[in-house]
C-alpha cells in the first residue's frame, strides 16, 4: 500500500509579508526621492532668507556712501581692492595666489588691537600693516603665495570693538568685550569657476587693563573656526561667496570672490549705540542725501537689490520643488495603489491553494 503524506489545515501558512523584496525597494526609493525633495526645498527656503536679509544690509550700507580710505589704502594710488589685486599679481607672476581683505567699518565703533595669524602663504611688504580702523573708515589687507606653485593663501586676523576710546564691555564686572574675526582660503588651484572660503565670527573676548585681549589666541582661530565655512556661508553665484553675523550690536557680512585674485569684502555695520550716525564720501566730508536718492526717516527709499538675479533664480526654484512635490505625491499614491492590488491578488492566490488542499482532504 502507497503511503500518502497530507497537509493538514494548520500546516498550511499565509505569507505574514505579503512585499516582495522589489516593493521593499521600490517604497525606499519613493522615501528617498522625498526626503531629498524636501531637503532640497528647506535650504533653497534658507538661502532665500539669507538673501533677503543681505538685501536688507546693502540697502543700509549704501545709504551710507562710500567711506574715507585710510591705513594702507594711503600707501598706494590705487583706491579699490580689485585693482590692487591686479597690481599686486602683475608683479608677483604668473602663478600669483592671493586675497585683498577690504574692511569697512560702517559703525561708531573704532576697530582696534589688530590681530593677524598666517596659516599658509605670506603677507605683502607693503600692504599688511595692521592699523585701527576709525568709525567711517576702511583699510586694506594683502596676502599671497610670492609666486610659489602649489601654495595658497590661508588665515584670519581680527579686531578689538573700541568705543569712546575705550573698550566696548558686555559684561563690566567680567571685563568681557567684542572681538570681530574673519578667516579665509584661497586655493592654489584657484579659477574663475572655483569658489574661495571665508568665515566671519562675533566673539566674546576677556580683556585685560588696556582694553585689549587678554588671552589671545589668534593662531587657532583658522584651525578652530575655519572649518565651518560650508555650513555659515553660501555662494551668490559662481563667482561670490558671502557669510553673515547678527549681534551684540552688529551686522556683520564677509564676501569673497572667487579666482586666483581673491577680493575678500568685510563689512561691519553697527546698531542701536554704534550706528554710524554720518555719512562720509570718500574725501573725509559728508555725503549729499539728495545726490544718491536716498530719503531718511518715513519716506526711506531703498537702493535697487543688489542680489535680484539670484532672487529670480529661487523663484524658479520654488516653481520646480512645487512641481516636485506634486510628483511625489503622485508617484507614492500610485506606488501605494500597485502595492496594494499586488498584495491582494497574492492573498486571493494563497487563498485559491488553500482551499484546493481543503478539497483534496476531503
Amino acid at each position: 500500500m502507497l503511503s500518502h503524506t497530507y497537509i493538514t489545515p494548520h500546516q498550511t501558512q499565509v505569507s505574514a509579508n505579503p512585499l516582495t523584496m522589489c516593493d521593499i525597494i521600490l517604497l525606499r526609493l519613493l522615501l528617498c526621492l522625498a526626503i531629498s525633495k524636501c531637503c532640497f526645498c528647506s535650504d533653497a527656503q534658507t538661502v532665500h532668507t539669507q538673501i533677503h536679509a543681505l538685501d536688507v544690509f546693502k540697502a543700509k550700507i549704501n545709504q551710507l556712501g562710500e567711506l574715507k580710505k585710510v591705513g594702507n589704502f594711503e600707501t598706494t594710488e590705487l583706491n579699490s581692492g580689485e585693482t590692487i589685486q591686479e597690481d599686486v599679481a602683475q608683479s608677483q607672476g604668473r602663478n600669483y595666489v592671493g586675497v585683498a581683505i577690504v574692511i569697512e567699518n560702517y559703525s561708531s565703533a573704532v576697530l582696534g588691537d589688530p590681530q593677524l595669524a598666517i596659516s599658509c602663504g605670506y603677507q605683502s611688504a607693503a600692504l599688511s600693516q595692521l592699523n585701527n580702523i576709525p568709525a567711517g573708515r576702511s583699510d586694506l589687507l594683502v596676502f599671497h603665495n610670492h609666486n610659489y606653485l602649489h601654495t595658497r593663501t590661508c588665515g584670519s586676523a581680527s579686531w578689538q570693538v573700541r568705543q569712546d576710546g575705550t573698550a566696548l564691555l558686555l559684561d563690566q564686572e567680567e571685563d568681557v568685550g567684542v572681538r570681530i574675526a574673519v578667516t579665509w582660503n584661497v586655493h592654489w588651484t584657484c579659477s574663475d569657476r572655483t569658489l574661495n572660503e571665508v568665515t566671519v565670527h562675533l566673539m566674546k573676548t576677556k580683556l585685560d587693563e588696556n582694553g585689549d585681549w587678554a588671552f589671545p589666541i589668534q593662531n587657532h582661530i583658522y584651525s578652530r573656526k575655519h572649518h565651518y565655512w560650508p555650513a555659515q556661508s553660501f555662494p551668490l553665484d559662481r563667482t561670490e561667496r558671502v557669510t553673515s553675523k547678527a549681534g551684540l550690536g552688529f551686522n556683520v557680512t564677509a564676501s569673497i570672490t572667487s579666482g586666483c585674485q581673491a577680493v575678500l569684502k568685510l563689512e561691519i555695520l553697527g546698531n542701536g549705540e554704534l550706528e554710524l550716525k554720518r555719512t562720509r564720501s570718500s574725501d573725509g566730508g559728508h555725503d549729499d542725501d539728495e545726490s544718491k536718492g536716498v530719503q531718511y526717516g518715513g519716506g526711506e527709499q531703498l537702493p535697487r537689490s543688489t542680489t535680484g538675479g539670484l532672487a529670480t533664480t529661487m523663484t524658479v526654484v520654488y516653481i520646480v520643488c512645487g512641481f516636485a512635490g506634486i510628483l511625489v505625491i503622485f508617484v507614492v499614491i500610485k506606488g501605494y495603489f500597485i502595492l496594494k492590488n499586488r498584495s491582494q491578488r497574492q492573498q486571493a492566490d494563497e487563498l485559491q491553494d488553500q482551499e484546493e488542499v481543503d478539497k483534496f482532504l476531503k
